[in-house]
């Protein structure tokens, strides 16, 4: 049985820092990110009514992840967010985007003017490359846990990788859908259906 734990907001900004921020960077950028953070969790407080430890996006590990250096330079910013139109934005970040952001309206189902798709210049960033494994045992064995009990993995079908791209990709080439096909059956997933499931960038 869960047990719910309330933290302070400046001390949740400083323990999700801790995973997303380096006491290297320049102050400037851990401040952004610390605008970011302390934003987003206060638009996911008010339009989900809470915000989860566990979200990807806003992962919480507990005060053991806070990173002093970083926590003391964040604090600078404390109490600023950003807000749009009078209300607060809904500040996504992420290590890297591949090349290019997607839009909120792709990504998130609705359209946030601030959230266009927009080239991304980190090439240099280790997380750059977006590349994970998976046995074809293993892709089965998580469909099944979370309901797909497609058997036997024989396909996976996805459009093609080549513009014009088809209903199934997003205007930046990333899988807005796909088939997995197996010997009892198939299974239409989101392509963030599927990132979830397996943990995907």
């Amino acid at each position: 049985m869960g047990v719910d734990q309330a933290v302070s907001l400046e001390s949740y900004v400083a323990a999700v820092l801790g995973t997303k921020s380096s006491p290297v960077w320049p102050d400037e950028a851990i401040k952004a990110q610390a605008v970011a953070v302390r934003s987003l969790a206060l638009y996911k407080s008010r339009t989900q009514g809470h915000v989860r430890a566990s979200d990807p996006d806003l992962f919480y590990g507990g005060f053991k992840l806070i990173n002093k250096s970083v926590a003391k330079v964040a604090a600078q910013t404390r109490g600023e967010v950003l807000y749009y139109g009078g209300s607060i934005a809904a500040t996504y970040l992420c290590e890297s985007s591949g090349g290019r952001t997607e839009s909120a309206l792709a990504a998130l189902g609705q359209e946030l003017p601030y959230l266009p798709s927009v080239p991304d210049y980190d090439a240099d960033c280790p997380q750059y490359t977006w590349d994970k494994v998976l046995t074809a045992g293993v892709l089965r064995q998580v469909l099944e846990q979370h309901g797909y009990a497609v058997g036997k993995l024989e396909s996976i079908h996805l459009d093609p990788l080549t513009e014009p791209y088809g209903a199934g990709r997003t205007a930046t080439g990333r899988v807005r859908e796909l088939t997995v096909r197996g010997e009892r059956g198939t299974a239409t997933l989101t392509g963030a259906q599927f990132a979830e499931l397996f943990t995907l960038p």
